[in-house]
């Protein structure tokens, strides 16, 4: 199990873009039609994303508007039962503003994911996650070429991206992995590790200069 975990995460580990590519993404003008409806969706989850602490897909499409409380959204993380509260910037709002329907409920969900009306067991809401999840990350790799990457843009990314700017910027493992709700400072340390690892080759890459 966990041998198997460690393998996949070297593999995930160039998966954080940086703040330029946040940039192009922010400046991609997806044009409205039916087709690229998911597109425009795909962009939307994911900045919401980054802009929520890397808030998880799973999580963001379980969104309801109760869960936005004076500026903040609280939830309890789907995977680790666990209760965050993340404030919510101005991007993260102008998002959750484009879905808003007029005559919403507190109960109704924000992103056009779940619909609560019909996504009523545990079952159907884990299939409905699948299948948009699917969608959405082939979404997000077109996405991904428009801008320029070397490798898939996925959901995920989103979340890695947020935890490795958040080490870079100094913030402490700690307080990081509080933001993502990791069960574990354990898992965060990993984001650490890629962080040093990044330091070690540009000291390597300045001293590589002289002979």
């Amino acid at each position: 199990g966990s041998e198997m975990c460690i393998r996949d995460r070297t593999k995930t580990r160039k998966r954080a873009i940086c703040k330029e590519d946040i940039q192009r993404l922010i400046n991609l003008d997806i044009p409205y039609n039916y087709r690229s409806n998911y597109k425009r969706l795909a962009k939307d989850l994911f900045l919401f994303s980054y802009f929520t602490a890397g808030m998880n897909f799973n999580d963001i499409a379980r969104l309801r508007y109760k869960d936005i409380i004076n500026g903040r959204v609280c939830y309890s993380r789907h995977k680790t039962q666990k209760l965050l509260s993340c404030k919510l910037s101005e991007q993260a709002q102008a998002i959750v503003k484009r879905y808003s329907k007029p005559d919403h409920d507190p109960e109704d969900y924000i992103f056009p994911i779940f619909d609560r009306q019909v996504h009523t067991t545990e079952q159907q809401k884990f299939n409905r996650i699948v299948k948009s999840l699917r969608k959405v990350n082939s979404a997000l790799k077109e996405i991904g070429k428009e801008i320029g990457l070397q490798f898939p843009l996925t959901t995920y990314v989103a979340r890695h991206t947020f935890a490795t700017m958040m080490l870079t910027l100094g913030a402490d493992l700690y307080t990081t992995s509080k933001l993502l709700g990791h069960a574990d400072v354990k898992m965060t340390q990993v984001y650490a590790k890629i962080i040093n690892q990044k330091k070690d080759d540009a000291v390597n890459l300045v001293n590589g200069l002289f002979d």
